[in-house]
């Protein structure tokens, strides 16, 4: 009970559900997405941050027009390992449910809804997540997703392969995708919200082969000669993509996290496929099981933000979208 209420401090003082009803039409926005615009569009899913009530037009590739409003954000649970929120949209008219965070504490990730032709994500609002930054870590705060509206989407359309028009690879080899053992995105940790999706090794103990899911370049390793057992030092790689997924030639930035062992260093080129380490539990504790922990994370260029060389400036995307793309690609 005492790290409950350590963990929701202001909880009683937050409202339970939040809705576009009072608010003045002087106030609201209007966007308009065109899926034919090649020049705009350069990146799959398309990222946009809104506000209760704005209405987003888009134009699909047959250029049919869907029209979307924000309509509530409600608190679906307040439970810290798997705090969840609901939104509700209004789509051609039609309600369309939302939820953002994990179903349950070890429970798959949340899917994104597909409606009128389109998948639709929520990747974090601020109701209850903004809640959840009590970790000191520079990659795992609210602050860290440059969220100044009530919620972020995602919204691509179905069939669309993700990020570029080529099929990703699955981040580990595995007979079988343990994504039933935790959802992981957003739930609270002693270090911040947790902004990614662990991926669980299919036999404890048993390290599994990790792979780069595109094709990039290591920006850094970390603990690369450290003990694949050891609990202090946590061995990572992170890889840039190389194609620019940015109108201002932003590239993605991927995490790779607790690993046993490392085979690739900085500066090299990796190919979409190659393995590039061990699933492993450095830096952690043991008694979790051995695990990926897999970021994803995108310059802030991509939402109308100035770029920044910083990686502590990216911002968080879900990565079970891909994950759960990439592994029908494979299977």
């Amino acid at each position: 009970m005492t790290s409950f209420y350590k963990k929701f401090r202001f909880v009683f003082f937050e409202k339970t559900e939040v809705n576009a009803e009072n608010r003045p039409a002087d106030s609201l926005s209007h966007y308009h997405i065109n899926f034919n615009d090649k020049t705009k569009i350069r990146t799959i899913p398309y990222y946009l941050d809104l506000n209760l009530g704005d209405r987003v037009d888009i134009v699909k590739q047959d250029n049919n027009l869907v029209r979307l409003i924000v309509l509530s954000i409600n608190i679906e649970s307040r439970n810290p390992d798997a705090p969840r929120t609901r939104v509700t949209l209004s789509v051609d008219n039609s309600p369309v449910f939302i939820d953002c965070g994990m179903i349950g504490p070890r429970s798959g990730g949340i899917p994104p809804v597909a409606t009128h032709g389109l998948n639709i994500g929520v990747e974090i609002t601020r109701l209850l997540f903004s809640k959840l930054s009590n970790g000191e870590s520079p990659f795992n705060t609210f602050e860290n997703f440059q969220l100044k509206k009530d919620l972020r989407l995602s919204i691509w359309q179905e069939n669309a392969s993700l990020l570029t028009a080529h099929a990703g690879a699955f981040v580990v080899i595995q007979p079988k995708w343990t994504r039933n053992e935790y959802g992981n995105w957003l739930h609270s940790t002693n270090y911040g919200i947790h902004s990614a999706i662990d991926v669980f090794a299919t036999q404890n103990g048993v390290a599994e082969k990790v792979v780069s899911p595109v094709d990039g370049i290591v920006y850094k390793v970390y603990n690369k000669n450290a003990s694949p057992t050891s609990r202090e030092k946590n061995k990572v790689i992170n890889i840039f993509g190389r194609e620019a997924i940015g109108p201002d030639g932003g590239k993605l930035l991927l995490r790779f996290m607790h690993l046993s062992e490392i085979f690739v260093s900085n500066g090299e080129r990796v190919e979409k496929g190659q393995v590039i380490g061990l699933t492993g539990h450095t830096g952690f504790n043991p008694s979790i099981g051995d695990h990926l922990h897999f970021e994803m994370r995108i310059d802030a260029s991509l939402l109308g933000r100035d770029p920044s060389p910083d990686i502590f400036s990216t911002i968080p995307i879900n990565p079970y979208n891909f994950l759960l793309k990439w592994w029908s690609e494979a299977h």
